[in-house]
């Protein structure tokens, strides 16, 4: 998938579900499409980082380092419960890279390509750098191609490392 505007339209997508993330300090979110008969991208799920459904947070399970154990990052909400078949197609759309923990999702889904926004993954916070390593690299053994999109959006702002970023 290379047309600009396509990509565009779903990076746009992610961050709009990215403002439902109820994350205090980094809002992210993630758009799985995959091409129809005729070649026209469609999202086929989304995610956020976001606790599990039904899960009932309490104050000690918003604080790091233990919020990672009890939250679900948006990658991996996004290409987890897709059927196979429809997923080894798809593109996964998503303005983070992706940690180790969802790498491995998305390579177990079998999606082929993934697609970040380079001016979010210019913001990083150093400590993601050694996950964000990682999880290149389970992606790039598995064969997972990536992309960056380069462009400034102008949606509404999100978290980023606990500050209001606009995209």
């Amino acid at each position: 998938m290379n047309h600009k505007t396509d990509i565009e339209h779903f990076m746009r997508y992610a961050y709009q579900i990215a403002r439902y993330s109820t994350d205090d300090s980094t809002q992210n979110g993630a758009v799985l499409i995959s091409p129809d008969s005729t070649g026209k991208y469609y999202a086929v799920s989304s995610g956020n980082n976001n606790f599990p459904d039904g899960f009932k947070a309490e104050p000690e399970h918003l604080e790091r380092p233990r919020k990672y154990n009890f939250r679900k990052h948006a990658e991996w909400e996004a290409v987890t419960g897709v059927d196979w078949n429809l997923a080894r197609a798809s593109v996964l759309i998503c303005p983070f890279a992706a940690c180790s923990i969802c790498a491995r999702a998305i390579v177990m889904s079998g999606c082929l390509h993934m697609i970040v926004h380079k001016q979010r993954m210019e913001i990083a916070h150093g400590k993601w750098i050694d996950e964000i390593k990682d999880g290149n690299y389970i992606l790039d053994c598995a064969g997972v191609t990536r992309s960056e999109f380069d462009g400034v959006l102008g949606c509404e702002p999100i978290l980023a490392d606990g500050k209001l970023w606009t995209p």
